[in-house]
């Protein structure tokens, strides 16, 4: 990926679980289940991390596309949206993965 938030992206999804595995770690973490404070929305065929920091209430996702090193420095973790959704309604429960 030519971006820091795409190779950020690929190195979280696939990356991460390639070095547990190699390692002999085993599972990687499964993430904490936390209330979302404002929805997310996705498009439907792309899977997106989305990433998150956490405030009072829950998470709070920071947005979708293109991330300048200045936003991913306020991020605590991300989530995952799958390809098949069309996101995640505000106050629905998420697994949030922290960031290494």
């Amino acid at each position: 990926p030519g971006r820091l938030d795409a190779a950020l992206a690929a190195f979280l999804l696939v990356g991460s679980k390639l070095l547990s595995l190699l390692s002999g770690a085993g599972e990687t973490e499964t993430g904490l289940p936390l209330p979302l404070t404002r929805k997310i929305a996705s498009t439907i065929g792309l899977g997106e991390v989305v990433f998150v920091r956490r405030v009072a209430s829950g998470i709070e996702p920071l947005g979708t596309g293109i991330f300048t090193a200045q936003a991913l420095l306020q991020a605590d973790g991300w989530v995952f949206i799958p390809a098949e959704s069309e996101g995640l309604p505000a106050g629905a429960t998420v697994a949030m993965r922290n960031l290494p």
